[in-house]
Formats: C-alpha cells, structure tokens, sequence
C-alpha cells in the first residue's frame, strides 16, 4: 500500500522529487540496488517472448542476473529516456523522506535511542530493494529466485533483508 501510494503522488510540479520518485520505483520493481539503478542504459534491456528483461552486473557483487521488467517499470525508464542518473545516494535519501511524507507514510515507530519517530523519515534509496525482496517473499517467490533477481550471493545476506524496514 505504502509502495502504492508513492506510485500514485503528483509530483508534477515538482520535477526533482519526480525523477527521483521514478527512479525509486523502478529500483523497486526490478530488485536494484541504489547503485545499479543509476546506471541503467538501453543497451542492457532486450525483449523476449513479448517481455522486456535488464541485463544487470551488479556493482557490488559484479553478479549478473536478467531481471524481468514489469511494464510499469519500462514506462518510467522510457519517460526518463533510459536515463535514471541524476542525485548523489545522500540528496535522493533526503527526497524520498520528502516524497514518504508527502504520500502519507507517517506511522510513528520506535527511532534509535527509543523516541517516536514517522516511518518517512526511515526511507531511503535503500528502501526499493529491501522492500521489493520482501513482498516478493511475501506473495510466494522462493528465495533462490529473489537472490537471482536482485543478485545476492549469499542466502544469509538476503535474509538479512528481508521484512527489515521495507515498505508494503
């Protein structure tokens, strides 16, 4: 819901928090890291059987996995014209806590040292991939295909993500 709700703000009149919004969502939907989502280019995207797939090499890990992308996904690399780089990591985190609470995610929980703090100001670049792996597990997806899709080596580094801070 919380994903959803971010998909569905007008940012229109405001282009910055916009691309950066898009390239949240398409970090989203395709399990990318902050890092190999900023790289994206045409080249790397084929088509398949009537489906678009991302050739990615992850920057950390240098594995590579070919990532379907849901249509929503493809329209907003192609509304970007293939191009999502943009802000540093720390400018896009500090937009997306604007972006989190301008969509409503506001639920207080528990911050560090023990005070009340809104879930929005928890969201980071970070956010897309965590969340992604974990409504993938969620809806059924066996872990050896989330480590594929978003190029985890390791099953313990993978859980480690999963249901920990993401969104729903």
């Amino acid at each position: 819901q919380e994903i959803e709700a971010i998909a569905d703000l007008n940012l229109s009149s405001r282009p910055g928090l916009e691309r950066e919004r898009d390239r949240f969502l398409v970090s989203y939907y395709m399990v990318l890291r902050y890092g190999d989502s900023v790289r994206i280019c045409e080249a790397n995207i084929t088509q398949h059987g009537g489906h678009h797939y991302y050739k990615n090499i992850a920057e950390k890990t240098e594995t590579v996995s070919f990532v379907p992308i849901k249509p929503a996904a493809l329209a907003l690399i192609k509304k970007n014209t293939y191009n999502p780089s943009g802000d540093t990591n720390q400018e896009a985190n500090r937009k997306l806590k604007t972006i989190a609470a301008m969509a409503g995610i506001l639920t207080n929980m528990a911050g560090p040292g023990g005070g009340n703090i809104p879930r929005s100001s928890m969201v980071t670049t970070h956010t897309a991939r965590r969340s992604a792996a974990t409504n993938l597990l969620l809806s059924g997806v066996p872990l050896s295909e989330i480590m594929q899709l978003g190029g985890w080596k390791f099953e313990a580094t993978l859980k480690q993500y999963l249901l920990a801070g993401g969104l729903s």
